[in-house]
């Protein structure tokens, strides 16, 4: 599962969770989708996490890049465990759902389409939902996976809405977040907190 226990952002955890989720929720309802409480709070940690470049991109030597979705599939095939098998499995589904609902104009200058992500994350999504539980966590999370891999497309629309823009400049409010993070400029926290982000730091008046 994702790590939900950071405390090193510069946003109260609480506040910019508690965003996500009212985002999520509103989204959600405008598309006419049918999620339930796990599924969204699933979601909102979802966001919350993958806004940081660390546990969104995998690293290594030559820095942060993205495993191919065929590799992710690889290692699930080959897991020597059920355990890393779901592991695997999840980050395939978590990763084409974020990046075909939140990069997918990106999508299209490349040979691998948004198409091709929507499809890998669905059936990602739908093998855990058909794992085998044994326990109510896991019953909790088949049903998640199970939601999530039937209103697949439908949630890559929602989700996308999210990256409106929220301004009268050319950044969406998810880019905010990051450049808030990296720069920590008084002038993007008072647009976030004008959108409703709440920092948990003095912002001071003037840049």
């Amino acid at each position: 599962m994702l790590d939900t226990t950071d405390t090193t952002t510069v946003c109260t955890a609480t506040n910019l969770q508690d965003f996500f989720r009212t985002e999520l929720s509103h989204v959600v309802e405008n598309h006419h989708i049918e999620l339930g409480e796990d599924s969204l709070w699933y979601l909102t940690q979802l966001l919350y996490n993958y806004r940081r470049s660390e546990i969104f991109f995998d690293y290594n030597a030559n820095g942060g890049t993205l495993t191919p979705l065929a590799e992710y599939y690889r290692q699930a095939a080959e897991a020597a465990t059920s355990v890393e098998r779901k592991l695997h499995l999840q980050r395939l589904g978590d990763v084409s759902l974020f990046v075909s609902s939140l990069f997918s104009g990106a999508l299209k200058r490349k040979p691998i389409d948004v198409g091709y992500y929507m499809s890998m994350g669905e059936s990602a999504y739908s093998c855990l939902a058909n794992s085998s539980v044994r326990s109510s966590r896991d019953r909790a999370l088949a049903s998640v996976f199970e939601e999530l891999s039937e209103s697949f497309e439908k949630l890559v629309n929602a989700i996308a809405d999210i990256a409106v823009v929220r301004s009268n400049n050319s950044h969406n409010l998810l880019n905010l977040v990051l450049e808030w993070e990296q720069t920590q400029c008084p002038r993007l926290a008072r647009r976030l907190e004008a959108s409703g982000v709440v920092l948990s730091i003095g912002t001071p008046t003037s840049h």
